[in-house]
């Protein structure tokens, strides 16, 4: 099987808006459109009836977390998709084509 290449955020829509904002305000072209992963949307199917936000989820799996530093956020992301993929969940099944234009 051949990789695919995606990006992986915490509450991805949000932040791809921000991008796609920044991007047109500064007239910056890019791509249309990018592969991504939110762990949010994974999260709750994976893990229904708790919060899901980043503090929320980290204190759940034990993650350290400096809240709001970009290099502490990213981490954490990576970490609580481990756990995910630890425990038998399919990335496959949630990455999605955000549009950027």
């Amino acid at each position: 099987m051949t990789p695919r290449a995606f990006r992986v955020a915490h509450n991805a829509g949000f932040d791809l808006g921000v991008l796609r904002k920044c991007l047109a305000a500064y007239e910056i072209e890019w791509k249309p459109s990018v592969k991504g992963l939110c762990t949010v949307v994974m999260g709750r199917s994976l893990l229904p009836g708790i919060s899901h936000k980043l503090n929320d989820m980290c204190d759940y799996y034990g993650i350290s977390l400096h809240h709001h530093q970009a290099d502490s956020d990213s981490r954490a992301c990576a970490e609580i998709l481990l756990r995910y993929l630890e425990s038998g969940a399919d990335a496959e099944k949630y990455i999605k084509t955000y549009r950027m234009d």
